[in-house]
């Protein structure tokens, strides 16, 4: 399978430009996706799926970036992907007399993929740089014998964000980003992960030549999260 992609980018203006790309892109299944059969600390069966083919997405994006002086910038895009045969996880039928679940990786019919993302920075001489990026994507299944119309695991609102500020010898930074709560689940169901915030520092001095000290702090907010 080939992977085509096409790319313009027009200049509207000396501080504007627009964009725009297509593309096709495939992805094949993983020998655990295709042979997988149990998972052991979780007391969860899959049934094995050879004959699982490979993903196909055709994409399409519009985006546009501004620059304002040197101080400030921003860029935003929407997106769109569409895919056929999208490698999925399927819950199937228990069996009389079975208690745990069971699942299956099948190919999906028809999926969508669509959203936007925003993005900002700010600089303040050589001293200071304040960014912040949004993110929303609307996850669908468009198959015909769907359960329902959301894709599992799909986050629909995300936000990352930092700063940093720099004199002489010292530099602070920090950065952070917040996770939208998760919709669907296939394992585990109403055990969806919620919404977070997580907090990250660092500071560093340079006191002697060719040398820099550092410190930093991860997770400050002591938050409790699932990475997905």
């Amino acid at each position: 399978l080939a992977s085509p992609k096409l790319a313009a980018v027009y200049q509207l203006r000396d501080n504007i430009s627009l964009r725009a790309l297509a593309g096709q892109a495939f992805r094949a299944p993983s020998i655990a996706e295709r042979f997988f059969q149990k998972e052991i600390s979780g007391n969860t069966s899959f049934v094995p799926n050879p004959a699982l083919k490979a993903e196909r997405m055709n994409s399409f994006e519009l985006g546009a970036r501004a620059q304002f002086g040197r101080w400030f910038e921003t860029d935003a895009a929407y997106f769109h992907y569409r895919y056929r045969d999208m490698i999925y996880w399927i819950a199937l039928p228990q069996e009389i007399g079975q208690f745990e679940p069971i699942f299956q990786v099948r190919n999906l019919n028809r999926a969508l993929m669509q959203g936007f993302e925003a993005g900002v920075n700010f600089y303040w001489q050589p001293r200071l740089h304040v960014r912040a990026a949004y993110t929303y994507l609307d996850a669908k299944d468009r198959s015909e014998n769907r359960a329902d119309d959301l894709l599992a695991y799909r986050i629909r609102h995300a936000l990352n964000f930092g700063a940093s500020w720099r004199a002489s010898k010292y530099e602070m930074s920090f950065d952070g980003r917040y996770n939208g709560r998760v919709e669907e689940v296939f394992l585990y169901p109403n055990n969806e992960p919620e919404a977070y915030v997580l907090l990250n520092a660092k500071a560093t001095a340079r006191f002697i030549k060719g040398f820099a000290f550092s410190a930093s702090c991860n997770n400050l907010l002591n938050t409790k999260y699932e990475e997905l």
